[in-house]
């Protein structure tokens, strides 16, 4: 999983980091440590919801500290992409709300 981070126009640091759904299933997971030592499960099963198609493939995750938003599919290459792209990329992406917290 690669990060970046960026300074909006506003002076707001935002945290990018790509998300793959498949990575999140602990029985393919590329590192042994993950992958329990015994499985039980007969087939694969992703642990999360993912309720929108266009985001089965993964996203982008933005974090402005009080603010979040996504981006799909994942733009290749993104890694690489200079800040004033990734800047357009926030611009499109869809806010999906405050962080919430467990203990208020």
């Amino acid at each position: 999983m690669a990060s970046r981070e960026i300074i909006d126009e506003r002076g707001r640091l935002w945290r990018v980091w790509d998300v793959h759904p498949e990575s999140l299933e602990r029985r393919i997971a590329d590192d042994p440590l993950l992958r329990p030592a015994i499985e039980r499960r007969r087939k694969p099963q992703t642990r999360i919801r993912i309720s929108n198609p266009a985001m089965a493939g993964g996203w982008l995750a933005f974090d402005g500290g009080g603010e979040r938003r996504r981006v799909a599919p994942i733009p290749d290459r993104w890694e690489e992409m200079n800040d004033a792209a990734l800047l357009a990329l926030l611009a499109s992406a869809e806010s999906i709300g405050r962080p919430r917290r467990l203990i208020e």
